[in-house]
């Protein structure tokens, strides 16, 4: 007997709608910020809607450790790194576009996991769009509540690939005559374990929490090489992590300033949040890529 891998799930045979609401919705997504900063390139509409909020105290006159000046007196203070951030939105309405498509359509046991149970591939999908915004939003008031969305994004979106990686291995338990998907509880625990992440940021600190869910996510696919019998395009998986590594090499050159230097729109800062978003979308092919191996005939 012999194994031969099932028939895969291009990425282009997705019907023309997929394409139209990502491209459409980050369309219009970008026309409204590019709306907002002309409107209000000149005007600081943070100090006033804050007040003298806890929320709207971090590092509103201070310095960052992020190399583009700050415009206090802008709607976006730091308009690269802002603008950046659109990045996320396009892949996450990507994937989110996706996995709707693979929920109203037929699967088989010969897709993979995050096509026939597409609500975790749904999650990240979400995970990036909300760090879309979080980071744009932090970006562009440099306030705290803009910090604590910005942590929420960055967190969940690693938890929501490790819930998602973690599904595949246990898709269902059962339960009487029946079984019972994994992903509802999978998907409360990503929400929870975000929370706690960003709860707990001071006391850990990012670069602690951001390398354990990493270094999790590394062990997890490690692992699948001995318990899925699957069939995986790790071109995916090795571009994904080609990229998060450029970026973060990137970002820390920002007191470099081989770029542009503080003025200008290309930014060691805003080219690490490219990078993450590719590296984001980079996952969800690999994902969508596996292949369930499946038994032939005998010949």
């Amino acid at each position: 007997m012999k194994s031969t891998p099932a028939h895969p799930n291009s990425l282009r045979n997705a019907p023309l709608w997929v394409h139209g609401v990502a491209w459409g919705t980050s369309a219009a997504i970008t026309l409204a910020c590019i709306v907002l900063y002309l409107m209000y390139r000149e005007t600081d509409v943070w100090t006033p809607l804050f007040g003298d909020s806890p929320w709207g105290n971090w590092p509103r006159n201070s310095e960052t450790h992020f190399a583009e000046r700050i415009r206090p007196e802008s709607i976006f203070r730091t308009p690269s790194n802002t603008f950046s951030n659109l990045a996320f939105f396009y892949v996450g309405l990507y994937v989110l576009a996706y996995a709707f498509w693979d929920f109203r359509r037929k699967t088989s046991e010969a897709d993979p996991y995050a096509i026939r149970q597409p609500a975790l591939m749904g999650l990240l999908g979400f995970a990036c769009v909300f760090l879309g915004f979080g980071s744009g939003f932090m970006h562009a008031s440099l306030t705290s509540m803009g910090h604590w969305y910005d942590l929420l994004g960055m967190y969940g979106s690693l938890v929501a690939i490790i819930a998602l990686h973690w599904g595949r291995w246990v898709p269902s338990v059962p339960l009487g005559n029946k079984r019972l998907p994994t992903w509802p509880v999978l998907a409360i625990a990503a929400i929870g374990v975000t929370y706690y992440c960003a709860l707990n940021d001071a006391r850990f600190g990012v670069l602690v929490i951001m390398l354990t869910l990493i270094i999790t996510i590394g062990v997890s696919v490690a692992i699948d090489t001995r318990i899925m019998p699957t069939r995986k395009y790790y071109r995916w998986y090795a571009l994904a992590i080609a990229s998060l590594a450029l970026g973060y090499t990137i970002w820390n050159l920002d007191d470099a300033n081989i770029f542009a230097g503080p003025d200008g729109w290309l930014q060691e800062h805003s080219i690490w949040h490219l990078l993450t978003a590719l590296s984001i979308g980079f996952m969800a092919m690999y994902y969508r890529s596996e292949v369930p191996v499946v038994a032939a005939d005998t010949d």
